[in-house]
């Protein structure tokens, strides 16, 4: 008994006649009952596109048309879609014909995932888009490298404790005077600038902050030398604002506590066993404005009066907040590179002029807080006389 051909018309040759056996008497390797397919047409029936083929129409003399896929960005060379022609991109391509790298990806090639992450440092660099071709990211001024991760040569990237502001430069009230002191030669200098204010009750310090380059939370950090064997006890810390708040901005949060409006106050100790102490809680600082923080020095003792008492006041530091740092919060990954900074308790090595050896898993997110709260690579400035090059250590010192 015979069965039809049943060849699709869309898809077959010679009105659809096929095979009657298989014995080779027709087409050569044909087996019965296969049509007369056009040539990219394929199945006993030719009812459907060869791979690498796709759009099925009678009116196409071939049949199907072929994919326009990109080779190196198609997954295993799977062809397209034969429907759409969309098609079957590697990990990190896009497009229709697969010939793009998805946003953030550069490199087409034929590697397994097609493209590769442009990986552009979250602090040296504008964002995290780079070159189509040569992977470049857009980097902030003075920092170099295809990522963007380091500073160009005679530059280095600041530390977090890089705006320093010197309590003898400040204005100082009351019956505190300034100290200069002379470096030592044999050890490293504990201090910065040219000295201290030797700090006395009811007198004041007022520092003037400005060069704030982001707006952002800031640790403010207070180093002294303390001078008698106990504890400063009442210690007043004024931060006075120039102007109202930008609503818009990452301290409007400042906009929904009772008590702004006017001058913040906070009140400090000062231990006779430290060096430094934070004031809680952060300042918001915005970038472009000027800030007014004042000391005011109480009572040295709550419980009695003590004329005598003093302390050196060396200068204030700001030092960045990690969770106010947009790279370290948001995403998984931001998050760990905070847990890993606030385990390694990174910051803490800037409370303090002399720094003990900083880990190197600190090292690695000191130059993109640097360069992002900076917002650049700052000049070496190396004295010629007594220095053999103008090229500095990376990080600055």
């Amino acid at each position: 008994m015979c069965l039809p051909c049943d060849c699709d018309p869309s898809g077959s040759l010679d009105e659809g006649i096929c095979e009657s056996r298989s014995d080779g008497g027709g087409l050569a390797g044909a087996q019965s009952g296969q049509c007369h397919c056009k040539r990219h047409v394929t199945g006993r029936r030719c009812d459907q596109c060869l791979p690498g083929y796709w759009n099925f129409t009678e009116d196409n003399p071939d049949g199907c048309q072929q994919c326009s896929c990109h080779p190196m960005g198609t997954y295993e060379n799977q062809g397209c879609n034969v429907y759409s022609g969309e098609c079957v991109c590697k990990r990190y391509v896009t497009g229709r014909d697969c010939d793009a790298c998805l946003p953030e990806h550069w490199g087409l090639s034929e590697a397994r995932d097609g493209c590769k992450p442009c990986d552009c440092d979250p602090g040296g660099s504008y964002d995290n888009n780079c070159d189509l071709y040569s992977g470049q990211c857009k980097c902030r001024p003075h920092v170099t490298g295809r990522t963007c991760s380091q500073p160009e040569q005679g530059y280095f990237a600041g530390l977090l404790d890089y705006r320093i502001y010197e309590a003898e430069y400040g204005e100082v009230s009351g019956n505190g005077q300034p100290l200069i002191r002379e470096p030592p030669r044999d050890r490293d200098q504990s201090w910065t600038g040219p000295g201290f204010v030797r700090a006395v009750e009811e007198s004041s310090i007022v520092f003037t902050l400005d060069a704030i380059t982001q707006s952002m939370d800031y640790d403010i950090v207070i180093r002294y030398e303390p001078q008698l064997a106990g504890q400063w006890e009442d210690v007043r810390v004024v931060l006075e604002r120039p102007d109202g708040v930008n609503p818009d901005g990452p301290c409007a949060n400042l906009l929904l506590r009772q008590e702004y409006g006017g001058p913040e106050e906070t009140r400090v100790s000062l231990p006779s066993g430290a060096r430094h102490v934070v004031v809680h809680p952060a300042a918001c600082l915005e970038a472009g404005k000027q800030y007014k923080v004042r000391l005011d020095f109480k009572a040295y003792d709550l419980r009695q009066d003590t004329p005598s008492a003093s302390v050196l006041v060396d200068s204030i530091t700001v030092v960045p907040r990690a969770d106010s740092i947009p790279f370290l919060k948001g995403t998984p990954t931001n998050e760990y590179r905070q847990q890993e900074f606030n385990h390694y308790r990174c910051a803490e090595y800037f409370y303090s002029v002399v720094k003990a050896n900083i880990p190197e898993i600190c090292k690695k997110h000191l130059y993109s807080i640097g360069f992002y709260v900076l917002g650049s690579g700052f000049e070496c400035t190396c004295d010629p006389t007594g220095s053999y090059s103008g090229i500095c250590d990376s990080l600055g010192k």
